[in-house]
């Protein structure tokens, strides 16, 4: 996918929670537009902790396969969600 397509879900005012999801079927919410940095080739993906920012991951952008808007959830689920794709220690 390119970049552009990307760019527009993180460049939209207000912003608006949205998904990636990859080639191998994971996926990535992206809840603030400080949560992704998108490159040329490349997006780098964060999870925000109590501290701040915890590295994710970098994903080349051919690997994106879709981007789509979270679905709004009370407040108190979006809290309590649990991330998609699981981190090897």
């Amino acid at each position: 996918m390119s970049g552009t397509a990307i760019a527009t879900f993180l460049d939209r005012k207000p912003f608006v929670p949205f998904c990636i999801e990859l080639s191998d079927g994971s996926t990535y919410d992206i809840n603030g537009p400080d949560l992704a940095l998108l490159g040329e080739t490349a997006i780098d993906l964060r999870a925000r902790d109590g501290k701040g920012y915890k590295w994710r991951a970098t994903v080349a952008l051919l690997h994106v396969v879709k981007v789509m808007e979270l679905p709004e959830l009370p407040e108190t689920q979006a809290m309590n969600r649990q991330p998609n794709t699981k981190f090897g220690a």
